[in-house]
């Protein structure tokens, strides 16, 4: 509810000294430190100085409105021709007009102009009361009252002796700032030195690890070229020998056989994985792709799968025919591998239940192929590090389990060759999902789809639609960092820089999400939500607020009662703020 404080009719050019000399009385009265009195006075004297110079007269009326000091000044003259140009700051006057405008509007929180050729001007400004004073109540009002009818108001060379302090004061305080950006300066120019110096010595070393990369996918290319040679010897001779060519053997001489056996194509299987991470890092592998249907590509697994159960096992392997016998322009060989590495994963982590294997279609270009099993599940601290090389958790239930953590880094890498990319979902002592996305024809994706275009399957599919998101963040590098990660998983983003303008964006385009910083100049974050849930057409958008503040559990607690949720700008939280980004771009489907 407003609640009007007094009217100042300016007709006379001494009405333009009285309606600063109110301003910052009221002000101050409100509780406004000094220099927010000094601007408040100054905007409105400028203004009124523009009703009496191009209006003839006018009138300044000042009200509370809530926790906002809000400010109107009129005239009846002919109103303002060029106002866009001139609050967009590039209109320019010979007369000076439309300076006074552009510098209150900087000065005040919120400034709307209304004109109209022939019937003159309305200007509403606002100020909000600074967080740390409590609301103004009945009892500051009626105090506010004695102090204005107090005022001496035939002496308005009061008022322009205290401007003249006021800017003295601010004098010195401009050389005092511009002692200090000296020193800052001088600072800044000898930590520049030590930035380029260490610059140049990460370019040094960033050289020397890209070099020390091509040597280990040369040596690794080579080495595994020579092993291939006495493998591929000693599995012709484990042949010879079962196949009983020179004889017969024992029991136990074919037992030893076959753990020779094993344990050969074990190791030929680790040299082969090794070569294709090899020919993926050095770019030498390529597609060669052929048509094949996902029923014949699941006859070709289901063969060559089935023997790693054992006879009697527990586990149960399904291939799900698909509801649509989908054809496929892929390189057939690159992904068996990748769901061949799938399935002999879940096999060996499941000890009883099923490992399912299904294929659907995501509209018309892109197929999605899943491996779900009944095991022990992977817990979330640990589902990325499964795609580093040479990764083995150390958990109790995988030590009985042996492998060479080379199976996932090269499904990632070939997924990638493919066009595709990989997901997982996983529930310890649940189960887990590998999904492979891929466009159904790989010749046309390789090298040429975007990884962020591709749909995300941990979740189902209206969470894949893009999202209208506003980032409210006085810090450049804030947004660029959140709306770079945003753009790459094809949401529309539009940024603001100050809480007024979030409010009128958030208004018009009604986003999907918010991402709010809580420290910025002005109106902060916390009355920007406050705001925001307050008006009908923005009350039900989902807020996130994006702080590198250290917030207590007090904080956090009266934080997430408003706002959707609270993620921190610290890189050592870049995984959890990115899952809870997800989940509430996701969920604004449900809102």
């Amino acid at each position: 509810m407003k609640q009007q404080i007094i009217t100042v009719d300016v007709r006379y050019e001494r009405d333009i000294v009285l309606a600063r000399q109110r301003a910052r009385l009221i002000s101050e009265h409100l509780g406004f430190d000094v220099q927010d009195q000094t601007r408040i006075a100054t905007a409105i004297s400028e203004l009124a100085r523009n009703a009496y110079g191009y209006g003839g007269a006018g009138m300044v009326t000042f009200a509370l409105e809530g926790r906002a000091l809000v400010v109107v000044v009129e005239d009846h003259g002919p109103g303002i021709s060029q106002i866009d140009a001139i609050l967009a700051g590039t209109y320019r006057s010979v007369t000076g007009m439309g300076i006074g405008i552009t510098g209150a509007q900087r000065l005040m929180d919120e400034f709307v102009v209304e004109t109209e050729l022939g019937k003159g001007t309305r200007i509403t400004t606002r100020k909000l009361v600074p967080r740390q004073v409590e609301t103004p109540t009945m009892k500051t009002l009626a105090t506010l009252s004695r102090a204005l009818s107090e005022l001496r108001s035939e002496d308005p060379f009061a008022e322009i002796r205290h401007q003249n302090h006021e800017l003295i004061s601010t004098l010195d305080e401009l050389k005092r700032h511009q002692q200090v950006l000296e020193d800052v300066n001088r600072e800044l120019a000898e930590t520049n030195q030590g930035v380029l110096a260490l610059y140049t010595e990460l370019e040094d070393k960033a050289s020397s690890l890209q070099r020390a990369n091509e040597f280990k996918t040369r040596f690794l290319s080579n080495v595994t070229h020579e092993f291939r040679t006495p493998l591929n010897a000693v599995l012709a001779l484990v042949r010879m020998l079962l196949g009983r060519e020179d004889g017969e053997l024992s029991p136990e001489q074919e037992r030893q056989v076959v753990y020779i056996r094993r344990s050969v194509e074990e190791l030929n299987e680790l040299v082969n994985d090794l070569l294709d991470i090899a020919k993926v890092e050095a770019g030498k592998s390529t597609l060669r792709c052929t048509e094949i249907t996902v029923s014949e590509l699941f006859a070709s697994l289901r063969g060559m799968l089935r023997p790693l159960l054992p006879e009697g096992s527990p586990v149960e392997l399904v291939f799900e025919d698909p509801r649509e016998d989908v054809r496929l322009a892929t390189d057939e060989g690159k992904l068996t591998q990748i769901l061949r590495n799938f399935v002999a994963n879940a096999l060996k982590f499941t000890e009883r239940g099923e490992v399912r294997v299904t294929f659907a279609r995501d509209g018309a270009d892109y197929g999605v192929f899943s491996v779900r099993d009944t095991g022990i599940g992977i817990d979330p601290s640990d589902q990325q590090r499964i795609f580093d090389e040479f990764v083995q958790l150390d958990a109790q239930k995988l030590r009985a389990v042996q492998g060479t953590g080379l199976g996932l880094p090269l499904a990632r890498k070939l997924a990638s060759l493919l066009g595709g990319r990989i997901f997982l979902t996983s529930e310890p002592d649940v189960g887990s999902c590998f999904s492979f996305v891929m466009k159904l024809s790989a010749a046309e994706a390789q090298g040429k789809t975007p990884l962020a275009d591709l749909p995300d399957v941990a979740s189902p599919r209206h969470e894949w639609v893009a999202r209208r998101v506003l980032i409210v963040d006085d810090s450049e590098i804030a947004r660029y960092v959140l709306s770079d990660t945003l753009r790459r998983e094809g949401h529309e983003v539009t940024e603001a820089t100050d809480g007024p303008s979030a409010l009128l964006l958030a208004a018009s385009l009604h986003p999907d999400v918010v991402f709010l910083d809580l420290v910025m100049p002005g109106m902060g974050g916390e009355e920007v939500l406050a705001r925001l849930r307050g008006e009908p057409a923005t009350a039900e958008i989902p807020v996130v607020i994006n702080t590198s503040t250290i917030l207590d559990a007090e904080a956090l607690e009266a934080l997430t009662k408003r706002a959707t949720a609270v993620i921190s700008k610290n890189p050592e939280h870049r995984q959890a703020s990115l899952r809870t980004i997800r989940d509430v771009l996701r969920g604004a489907a449900h809102v």
